[in-house]
């Protein structure tokens, strides 16, 4: 049983959304204010959670509080393996299953919360096929809806240590293992208790001790010699074995005051201990699961949580880490923007098998930023990875500014990248994603084929192509326009930037390249040394940036106007009230 759908309404900046969940792990990225934290509390304040830490809907809940909030819930039971499993996990919701598509159980839980001038209403949970005929649940069935919640500034140190009500205590006390072995532990108690009496007795190591108080109580009391009292060390009233455990800390034994990460790293392995002995719905969330970890342990928490969620766990976390969001399996990513929800599960976009297994291979951290950006610019390599950002700065556009990312897909695999946007279905995608490469070996026909099958107008995808300077005879016998090739044909500035790049690491006078040359000889010398005159091009640029050079507005000039299809790409990415 897990849950496979979550349609929120009306709840804080969410105006409409439905959020599809995998059974297993389930990773949301998206960027701060982008509603991750809203899809967790949403859940919370539905099936509330094992630890008294309730979230209380407050009127700033409602995005509009004329308006109902809505948080319709979907559980299914079709990751039961067999029939039997099917009928344990069903049999305590029999009354209130409905049916499916293929005819699998599935329980819907209606929640509604209204407001008016007097306040907020005491919300309405109900149970049932469609919310007109839903009805209240069981509360011995409803106390099962709880799921473990890690709140993103978690107090792990505190929750770890030995005290009254503490976490580690009451997760053993809901273990098995503590449960079905409750004599042997009121055994170990019974134990104490006789030797702590011993101790004090006579013939015990502590028997001084007991000798020196009876001695002053002695002195003290007038009537203790004809009283009977005796004096004795020990427990005054039965002790509890559930108690006792609240004396139990978790910790490792030798390490002195661990840091952040390492309390959090415990924690977690503590609550997972806890949710191998719950029962339906095995659910835990956890916002910022990066939270005090290093890149490395970040790393291999999440790969472990991802196996770990397979043996009938469901997780669902929240991150800002584009480490977990490049190693975590594609289709259990689902991501956020502006409220939108967007799963990339299988059947959700246009992902193929094939996007799937090269996504799985090739997303790295680098690369994994763009599920973050507010617009991503696709390119083909470190040349114009490199030297995008700086040439948007000389239209007067700094790519941080507006959250935008430059990623490299290392050759022409843009439509393993592009589909991971295009929506099959609304809500569509709402980040502006434009693919930006050269006309290498296309002819005009190829070009605008090419470009049809990359945009998507409803997904906000859009393509451009540079300019072709080569005849179809030229194409013919395997000569391609690249960006550079573009660059040192069409500019002046820009070629004299690259020139004077690449003479400074020639160490020879007569391998020097000079502006008369054939641009294809050009080419030729500079091909294999093309990140490398980027990088120098690019620190060039900004070097004329900062020094207010009058080059620049030559440069800009060139990039509108030589280089089109650049900045039509930088701009088409940036906010809709931006001047174009």
């Amino acid at each position: 049983m897990y849950l496979k759908t979550a349609h929120i309404i009306n709840f804080r900046k969410i105006d409409d959304t439905i959020c599809t969940f995998n059974c297993g792990l389930n990773l949301i990225v998206g960027a701060n204010d982008s509603g991750k934290t809203a899809v967790i509390d949403a859940l919370r304040l539905v099936l509330k959670q094992v630890v008294d830490d309730y979230v209380r809907l407050q009127s700033d809940d409602f995005k509009d509080l004329t308006k109902e909030i809505n948080i319709d819930l979907t559980f299914s039971f079709d990751d039961c393996s067999t029939e039997e499993e099917l009928v344990a996990c069903t049999s305590l919701f029999a009354e209130y299953l409905s049916f499916g598509e293929g005819d699998v159980p599935e329980l819907k839980i209606w929640y509604t919360a209204k407001s008016d001038e007097k306040g907020i209403k005491f919300p309405s949970f109900k149970v049932g096929p469609t919310k007109e005929v839903a009805v209240d649940m069981d509360p011995y069935c409803r106390e099962k809806f709880k799921v473990i919640y890690l709140r993103p500034l978690r107090d792990a140190e505190n929750e770890l240590r030995a005290k009254q009500g503490s976490r580690i205590s009451r997760i053993l006390k809901e273990h098995t293992d503590i449960k079905s072995n409750e004599l042997e532990l009121k055994g170990f108690l019974e134990a104490f208790e006789r030797s702590s009496e011993s101790f004090f007795s006579a013939g015990g190591n502590g028997e001084k001790i007991s000798e020196e108080v009876k001695r002053l109580l002695d002195l003290f009391d007038e009537q203790s010699h004809h009283s009977k009292k005796e004096i004795k060390f020990g427990p005054t009233e039965k002790i509890d074995y559930l108690k006792a455990l609240e004396r139990i800390a978790l910790y490792y034994e030798g390490l002195n005051k661990p840091g952040l990460g390492t309390l959090n790293m415990i924690f977690i392995a503590a609550e997972l201990l806890h949710l191998n002995t719950q029962k339906n719905p095995n659910m835990l969330l956890v916002e910022e699961i990066e939270a005090h970890l290093h890149p490395q342990r970040q790393l291999k928490i999440i790969r472990a949580l991802q196996d770990e969620s397979k043996k009938g766990i469901q997780m669902i976390l929240t991150t800002h880490s584009p480490n977990l969001a490049s190693v975590v399996d594609i289709e259990r990513l689902c991501a956020i923007n502006n409220a939108g929800f967007y799963s990339l599960s299988k059947g959700s976009t246009k992902l193929t098998p094939e996007n799937y297994s090269y996504l799985g291979r090739f997303l790295s951290t680098t690369k994994a930023n763009l599920f973050f950006a507010q617009g991503v610019i696709l390119v083909e390599g470190p040349t114009e990875q490199l030297l995008l950002p700086e040439m948007a700065k000389v239209l007067g556009y700094d790519l941080i500014d507006y959250g935008l990312s430059v990623v490299s897909t290392n050759g022409l695999g843009f439509e393993h990248f592009i589909n991971i946007f295009k929506r099959r279905t609304a809500p569509y995608n709402t980040v502006p994603v434009v693919v930006m490469t050269d006309a290498d070996k296309r002819n005009d026909a190829k070009i605008t084929s090419y470009t049809d099958s990359i945009v998507d107008t409803d997904n906000k995808i859009e393509c451009f192509v540079g300019e072709q300077l080569n005849s179809a005879l030229q194409i013919s016998k395997d000569q391609g326009t690249t960006f550079e090739t573009l660059l040192l044909s069409k500019t002046k500035e820009l070629k004299q930037l690259y020139l004077d790049a690449y003479n400074s690491k020639v160490q020879r006078k007569r391998a020097l390249l000079t502006d008369d040359m054939p641009v294809s000889f050009m080419y030729s010398r500079m091909k294999k040394k093309k990140a490398v005159l980027a990088q120098e091009v690019a620190q060039k640029i900004s070097d004329l940036l900062d020094s207010k050079d009058p080059k620049i507005e030559i440069i800009k000039a060139e990039i509108t106007d030589s280089l089109s299809y650049v900045a039509d790409s930088i701009k088409f990415v940036l906010p809709p009230n931006e001047e174009q």
